[in-house]
């Protein structure tokens, strides 16, 4: 009597083709980017401007960061009847060409006026928005963390701008190396 083994058979299945990489995000002299409020981003080095893609579909998107070693950009979709809430917190990642809103992270922030600036805090890696309200008669700016980890956003705070309540104001944050906020 002869026996025959059993043919051997793959149990794991092929790997998917990775997605192709996108435009790589630069942290470098001369290097910054821009967000419209329409969603796109450009690159500019120098005199050039390179558009690198958008999330399309999304008005009103501000708050623009780059994270550490240019991993990824985040931004927020504005929403509320003076630009004042988050209806989506965006991320776009170079290593897989991936533009998303990611989800459950819409946000009621309770302020008066627009939220106008973002940063990446290089030394947590959690990215930081924020924008005015006015507080007792003066016009203070409060200031939001994402934490992509948890996916999780919290009130951190605010400061005085010493400006009156109705005054209108714009402006933007960043973080230095050691995690400096200004």
């Amino acid at each position: 009597t002869t026996t025959t083994e059993p043919q051997a058979r793959s149990l794991v299945a092929p790997l998917a083709a990775p997605l192709a990489a996108g435009p790589s995000l630069l942290c470098q002299a001369n290097t910054l980017y821009s967000v419209s409020s329409g969603g796109s981003v450009n690159q500019i080095s120098g005199s050039t401007v390179t558009n690198i893609g958008s999330w399309n579909g999304y008005s009103d998107v501000n708050g623009l960061a780059i994270s550490a070693n240019g991993a990824a950009a985040y931004a927020y979709a504005r929403s509320g009847g003076n630009l004042q809430n988050v209806s989506a917190i965006l991320r776009y990642t170079p290593a897989t060409n991936t533009w998303e809103a990611l989800p459950n992270t819409s946000y009621n922030t309770g302020n008066s006026n627009s939220l106008v600036a973002g940063a990446m805090n290089l030394a947590t890696g959690h990215y930081l928005f924020g924008g005015y309200t006015s507080q007792g008669g003066s016009l203070v700016f409060r200031l939001y963390d994402y934490n992509p980890s948890s996916n999780a956003i919290v009130y951190v705070g605010y400061f005085n701008t010493g400006l009156s309540g109705d005054s209108d104001a714009n402006g933007d944050i960043a973080f230095d190396a050691a995690g400096n906020l200004y």
